[in-house]
């Protein structure tokens, strides 16, 4: 007899349990007559919010409902007498007694209220309730989630991922002084996916046709909550390994009336070691605004129907970034000699200064419409429109020779002290990205109907969304200057006694390299990039609901999303030829251009020259070598793709409530077409596909060149996939005791393919007999998701969980070399016989980790004390497998073995302090050239103040890095320095009215 899966048996024994449901509950109630209907609202008598997820429970019985959007609920009950418990989380549960009578609705509205509001009744309003509301969903969540409210830890800042980097299995890499890249119990944006209101939000990162997404793009201005989904329900989607990020939304339905709320303030950051020259000095002025509108209206002779919520952000913010260390102009590996062994010799050191000038200026605003058309039934709709401009440039110097030998040494040089002797191949190098602009804009549109029928048993959702997203790069310019001479330069670099990134260098030999007439001016790019991305769905679900002794329900839905990314670049090199129209002559000094002189490394490097207006040089002295044109063309349309992926699915779920059990399950469909064009390139020089000329300026030689480079870009060339999978789900939720939950949760999911690799690229040499393709019938990881936890629920307001989860991943990819055969790459023998390289699913991995988590408002104390609030988070992770590799590791590039957070906050009349800490532990990056490179060990220290004047009026003052951490670094495992970013202590004041 054929076995069968595990899984399958459990969702067949599932579906037998829940098709019976109905019948139990019909038996059970045994009712002769109609039932009759008990509906309200639930609302917060102190603040007068109304309670979405509050929990109405008929006493002594299993049967019970929670409350929608807008505090409503209802219950169908056969004809008698009963007491409503109702109950939502730091508030006093109330019992309401109804009597129900058969097929007459009746109406039991109730407000909730807690002892602590007599105590200190406008300090503790606000913050608490978005709490209370984040733990409440959390409690009643089906699937195992994370849940904070948006100032659970303080004032949030403009970017959501300094709230999100909190939450318990998130770690964070920050890129020019902002949060932008969050890893999800490990993993990278590749593995997860950021949701709005449930809705996939377009991405782009502006070089590629990526998937990966930048959370700093986005703001905090209109958020209630933000939700880390662990393990997805079958009605989500499947792609989700790591799993979701998703913003949930303010809604006016849940505020009592009209609110307006404002925020006005300044932001500055302080850098100790800046330099008096640096041109990335902030400026003062009014940098933070924010406006805030909610409000409930009748319309059309009905009451409280059309709720309308509002927000408008202005964030004007200045970045001065101090770099350490070669790693912008070389590699680990050419840095240091020996890099791996016991004795390297450091063959190159650097520093540079990145920052915007003038500030960058970011808009954030958002509009939710709410109308309901009856008491069963609302159609609503929300747009989003966020625009941050970044002017950014960077200044970065470095001096060394990257392929020096042991022979390029003193025979007494060590580590801690070495003298690089003079060479040719050692020089001064200065670069300057003075036009370094992001301009990123992203913009969306959902909306919908939800109606109820056959009693109120039925719900019936239509939603579709729309979304933009476009990081743009509109002509970035690199500047490069490097020493004049043949003899090189030579110098000393002395570690002892030293900050390991402030070595001491003495030069020893050559130019100065801090003279401007040391430099030449050399080479010149301006590149353009940009990557939107298009992102639109609709759904259908249908839920219908059994009430009786055997709670139950049966969802079910399916589901349209097409997703459109393009890329274009536009790339053109020039070489400095000055006016003699000569390579390398005498007048290609730096000195006429140099506008910009100083000290950078905390003062301890310079004066280093740079030119930051490399185009005002006069017309003519930048020419394009032979070269240059052949990379201006081969670069640009290299950079020119398209691809489409259309995601069809279905599901069914289905979830019942036995006694202290909860069980929800069910299965996914979804099947995925792609679609990609990118370009066939012939590099073969019989084919004159190659590049020839070097640094030839002869007029013949240079078109001839840049015929060659269009002619190596043979066609374009259109390819297609298609893949269908079946992703069952199964969560568990057992009440151990009032406020103690256990739960066990298994899913499968996926990890679809990056964009570049289903991209039908082809490179073919025909002289070599090789040929590099795309694959764009690679499938997605594939992943067998396993949680479970235990969750502890404090009154008033509390929480300590710990859990644990194990992810098996199959189907990793990575690229393979073979030779094709005979049949070839397509079935009629093209390339046969060639060497093929193509990335291909060959690779498992797995992955598992423990996570712990403590929150507590700790209001039993005595006195003063009760205003103390404490938190913790922990995460560990371990990692096994080939990763699509040759051998097994236990390692992953960029995944956090261990990170946690904690804070202590402190409430006392008006006063609101809270002093944060984030901890990510050192992080394997990856190898170059041999050598294994890590993230050192962070800890960020914030404080934040607030002091509430009154009802209406809050001053805050946030500190952010307090003790001046380097917010990154790339070191190797035997501690050589290869960089450092270095962001100083940023400060955010001003004042906060509600209305």
């Amino acid at each position: 007899m054929k076995s069968k899966h595990p899984i399958a048996l459990l969702l067949g024994c599932f579906a037998l349990a829940l098709g019976s449901a109905p019948a139990v509950s019909a038996a059970d109630d045994n009712r002769p007559a109609a039932a009759g209907l008990v509906l309200g609202q639930v609302s917060n008598q102190a603040t007068g919010d109304l309670l979405p997820g509050a929990v109405v429970q008929v006493e002594g019985t299993n049967i019970s409902t929670v409350t929608e959007r807008g505090g409503v609920y209802n219950l169908s009950l056969p004809p008698g007498t009963y007491t409503l418990l109702v109950s939502f989380a730091g508030l006093d549960q109330a019992r309401t007694p109804v009597a129900v009578a058969a097929g007459a609705p009746v109406t039991r509205d109730v407000t909730l209220t807690s002892t602590i509001y007599k105590l200190d009744a406008f300090t503790v309003a606000g913050v608490r309730e978005g709490n209370a509301l984040a733990i409440q969903t959390q409690r009643l969540a089906e699937n195992p989630k994370w849940v904070v409210a948006t100032d659970t830890y303080g004032n949030p800042a403009v970017n959501p991922g300094e709230l999100i980097q909190r939450m318990p299995g998130i770690s964070a890499d920050i890129t020019g002084g902002q949060i932008r890249t969050l890893y999800l119990r490990g993993m990278g944006t590749g593995f997860s996916s950021l949701l709005v209101d449930g809705d996939r939000m377009a991405a782009s990162n502006g070089n590629s046709a990526s998937r990966d997404f930048q959370i700093e793009q986005l703001g905090t201005g209109n958020l209630e909550t933000v939700e880390l989904i662990k393990a997805p329900q079958p009605e989500q989607d499947a792609n989700a390994v790591a799993g979701f990020v998703n913003l949930v939304s303010r809604r006016a339905f849940d505020a009592s009336g009209r609110k307006i709320g404002f925020t006005v303030g300044t932001m500055w950051r302080l850098r100790p070691d800046m330099s008096d020259g640096t041109p990335f000095k902030d400026k003062p002025g009014i940098d933070l605004l924010n406006v805030n509108y909610s409000d409930v209206f009748d319309v059309l002779g009905k009451q409280k129907n059309l709720g309308v919520a509002f927000n408008f952000s202005r964030r004007v913010s200045s970045t001065a970034v101090d770099e350490e260390g070669p790693n912008f102009i070389y590699s680990i590996s050419q840095a240091y000699l020996n890099a791996t062994t016991a004795t390297p010799l450091t063959r190159a050191w650097g520093t540079g200064d990145f920052g915007q000038n003038p500030a960058s200026v970011a808009y954030n605003s958002g509009l939710s419409v709410d109308y309901r058309l009856s008491s069963d039934a609302f159609v609503f709709a929300k747009f989003a429109y966020n625009d941050h401009y970044q002017p950014q440039k960077g200044l970065r110097a470095v001096v060394g020779n990257p392929a020096a030998t042991a022979a390029n040494f003193t025979p007494d040089s060590t580590f801690q002290h070495s003298f690089l002797l003079p060479h040719a191949a050692s020089i001064g190098n200065v670069r300057a990205w003075p036009e370094f602009t992001k301009h990123a804009r992203n913009y969306a549109v959902n909306g919908g109907v939800e109606f109820k029928v056959f009693e109120r048993s039925v719900t019936v959702s239509l939603r579709g969304n729309y979304s933009h997203a476009d990081i743009s790069y509109p002509g970035t310019l690199v500047w490069n200057g490097v020493t004049t001479g043949t003899t090189g330069i030579g110098f000393e670099i002395d570690r002892r006694g030293q900050d390991e990134w402030y070595p001491l260098i003495r030069q020893t030999a050559g130019p100065s390299i801090y003279d401007p007439a040391s430099y030449n001016m050399s080479t010149l790019t301006r590149q353009t990039n940009r990557a939107p991305n298009d992102v639109i769905g609709y759904r259908t679900d249908v839920t219908k609901r059994f009430d009786g002794l055997v709670p139950a329900s049966i969802k079910a839905g399916v589901k349209y999303a097409s997703d459109d990314r393009t890329a274009r670049t536009d790339f053109t090199a020039w070489t400095f030829a000055g006016r003699d129209g000569i390579l390398n002559s005498a007048d290609d000094g730096i000195t006429p251009y140099v506008d910009v002189h100083y000290k950078q490394g905390a003062n301890h490097y310079g004066p280093w020259p740079f030119v930051t207006k490399p185009l005002a040089v006069p017309e003519g002295y930048w020419r394009q070598t032979a070269a240059d044109v052949y990379n201006s063309i081969a670069t640009t349309k290299s950079g020119d793709v398209k691809f489409r992926e259309q995601i069809t699915a279905g599901y069914v779920q289905g979830s019942l409530q036995l006694g202290r059990l909860r069980v929800l399950g069910g299965i996914r469909v979804e099947e995925t077409e792609t679609k990609g064009t990118a370009w066939v390139r012939n590099t073969t020089a019989s084919w004159a596909g190659n590049s020839v000329g070097g640094t030839s300026l002869d007029p013949a030689t240079v078109a001839a060149n840049a015929a060659r480079a269009e002619r190596s870009f043979v066609r374009r060339n259109t390819g297609t996939g298609k893949y269908r999978d079946v992703f069952p789900g199964l969560h568990f939720v057992y009440r151990v005791t009032d406020g103690l939950l256990a739960r066990a949760s298994y899913n499968r999911a996926i990890s679809r393919p990056a964009v570049a690799s289903l991209l039908p690229t082809i490179t073919e040499n025909l002289d070599a007999l090789t040929i590099s393709m795309g694959n764009p019938n690679l499938k997605p990881f594939h992943t067998n998701n396993f949680d479970v936890s235990i969750e502890k629920y404090f009154e008033p307001v509390g929480l300590f969980s710990v859990g644990a989860f194990l992810k098996e991943i199959s189907d990793y990819s990575r690229t393979i070399s073979s030779v094709v055969g005979p049949d070839g790459v397509d079935g009629s023998g093209t390339y046969a016989g060639y060497q093929l390289s193509t990335t291909q699913n060959v690779g498992s991995a797995r992955v598992r980790g423990m996570e712990a988590s403590y929150q507590q408002q700790l209001s039993f104390l005595p006195g003063a004390l009760k205003g103390l609030g404490v938190f913790a988070n922990f995460t560990s992770l371990q990692t096994e497998g080939n990763f699509g590799g040759l051998s097994t590791t236990r390692r992953l590039a960029n995944l956090t073995p261990r990170s946690g957070n904690t804070g202590i906050n402190y409430r006392y009349r008006g006063l609101d302090a809270r002093l944060l800490l984030n901890w990510t532990g050192e992080r394997f990056r990856g190898t170059n050239g041999g050598v294994d490179t890590y993230s050192a060990d962070r800890r960020l220290l914030d404080l934040k103040l607030q002091y509430t004047i009154n009802r209406r009026y809050d001053v805050f003052l946030d500190m952010s890095n307090l003790t001046n951490e380097p917010v990154g670094t790339v070191i190797a495992l035997n501690g050589l320095r290869q960089f450092k970013e270095n962001g100083g202590v940023f400060f955010s004041a001003g004042v906060r009215g509600r209305f």
